[in-house]
């Protein structure tokens, strides 16, 4: 099933007022991402609850497609500069049961 189409749930949280530059670093991510091969969507959420709780969601023709864009410069340039802002972050793939 490894080339089926994926979700990529990746839920972060932010150091107390990262939030704004957080979500603006999140879009230059997604800008990145739509010139990527096999990306389809994406979505950025924040918790109602907990404004340093979100969770960003990916839609990606496969596994591979993820991969690949996992390991792009690009990715890895804005994840450098996102680190500091983030206090723990779990990646999750999903495909469809």
């Amino acid at each position: 099933m490894g080339d089926a189409m994926i979700r990529v749930l990746i839920e972060r949280r932010v150091r107390e007022g990262a939030g704004p530059k957080y979500e603006c670093l999140q879009r230059e991510l997604r800008f990145e991402a739509l010139r990527e091969h096999g990306y389809f969507t994406g979505e950025t959420l924040r918790d109602l609850d907990d404004a340093h709780h979100y969770i960003v969601i990916s839609t990606w023709r496969s596994r591979h497609d993820w991969d690949g864009w996992k390991a792009t410069d690009a990715r890895q340039q804005v994840l450098e500069r996102l680190a500091p802002l983030v206090v723990s972050e779990r990646i999750t793939l999903f495909e469809h049961a």
